[in-house]
């Protein structure tokens, strides 16, 4: 079920109408340290969004939000139920 059908009385509204620049990346690394629990050592595959605010060719405010669920669930922090017929993995 999607987040709109989920929440039908959803209403999203724009803020700091600017300048601004959206990044969707990917990153990658291993859990070598602490994480909502201890390393696990297992290399970990994650989405970050990178939003920034450009005044005059530079960045002012910068906001940085990785997919701390993926994370979660790739450190195995978070258990993943078994998929249904025909869904994939992450």
């Amino acid at each position: 079920m999607g987040c709109r059908a989920a929440q039908p009385d959803m209403v999203i509204r724009a803020v700091g109408l600017t300048r601004t620049i959206w990044v969707r990346a990917k990153g990658m690394a291993t859990n070598t340290g602490p994480f909502l629990g201890p390393p696990s050592g297992l290399p970990v595959r994650f989405t970050v969004l990178d939003i920034a605010r450009i005044v005059d060719g530079r960045i002012v405010e910068h906001w940085g939000v990785p997919d701390r669920f993926e994370i979660l669930v790739r450190t195995g922090r978070l258990p993943v139920a078994a998929a249904s017929a025909g869904a994939s993995q992450p």
